[in-house]
């Protein structure tokens, strides 16, 4: 009978950064500078990762996602509608990008174009005029991210998303300028969302897409591992654990493939050994 699993995906090729390598700067004249959407590859390549989930879940005799989660980051609840897989997606705030200096310094500081740390001059850990940072910087990070009604019925997020899902219930989120989240908070939060949504779709498979750093530190925490093993992941990239449940009902994990890119010609995920 086939098993349940969880997929860790990031997202697809962003727009800004396509944009700053050949020489401009989708910052500079953005609304919402921390949120830049897919590039039409980036389209693509959710499609391809859509096609590559349901042949990993065939290969190792796993249930096809039915339950899906996104970071409240529009590029991610893309990348899921993009997948085409059916279902309905819930904006989870615990699955944000990395709220550290290094993000924020990334579309807050005069002449950030995506570079993460920050541009030339005003790398992470060089100080800096607060006046001069966009003033979004310094209003809660939470206050900045989408909503499912934000996002729907956008045109480029096409999937019903669930608008009564509360987004901020497994991990709470009190960033801002100033206040930075640490790579073990973040390492921890993921851990939760994980755990969370295992025990919510217990006997499920239930597939999550989130952000390069995040994806990175869930291989960490789920299986005890350090990320340099798997490696960071490129945009797309999956990764599927079996959860299993302890006689005291702790949750925990198998890794069945990691930070796979084979539908975009690259790396077949590595096996758990």
């Amino acid at each position: 009978m086939p098993s349940p699993c969880l997929v860790v995906m990031r997202h697809g090729e962003r727009l800004d950064y396509t944009t700053r390598d050949a020489g401009g700067n989708w910052q500079a004249s953005a609304a919402r500078p921390w949120d830049p959407p897919l590039t039409a590859h980036g389209v693509e390549q959710a499609r391809l990762a859509g096609e590559r989930i349901e042949a990993l879940c065939a290969e190792h005799d796993l249930l096809p996602p039915k339950h899906f989660y996104s970071s409240p980051l529009k590029r991610c609840a893309e990348t899921l509608s993009g997948t085409l897989l059916p279902g309905v997606v819930r904006i989870e705030n615990g699955l944000v990008e990395s709220v550290n200096e290094d993000w924020y310094r990334s579309w807050c500081c005069p002449g950030s174009d995506g570079t993460w740390g920050g541009p030339n001059g005003k790398r992470t850990g060089t100080p800096i005029d607060e006046k001069s940072l966009h003033a979004s910087a310094r209003v809660p990070a939470v206050s900045l991210y989408n909503t499912a009604a934000d996002l729907n019925p956008a045109d480029t997020v096409v999937c019903p998303l669930d608008t009564n899902y509360p987004p901020g219930d497994i991990v709470p989120n009190e960033y801002t300028w100033g206040s930075f989240e640490g790579e073990a908070a973040q390492k921890s939060r993921m851990g939760l969302v994980a755990a969370a949504v295992a025990a919510r779709h217990e006997g499920e498979s239930v597939a999550v897409c989130s952000h390069g750093g995040p994806c990175t530190h869930t291989f960490e925490a789920l299986t005890g591992r350090p990320w340099r093993e798997a490696g960071m992941c490129g945009y797309t990239a999956i990764s599927v654990y079996k959860p299993s449940v302890g006689e005291d009902g702790s949750v925990g994990w198998e890794m069945v493939v990691v930070n796979d890119t084979a539908h975009l010609g690259g790396m077949v995920g590595g096996t758990w050994h």
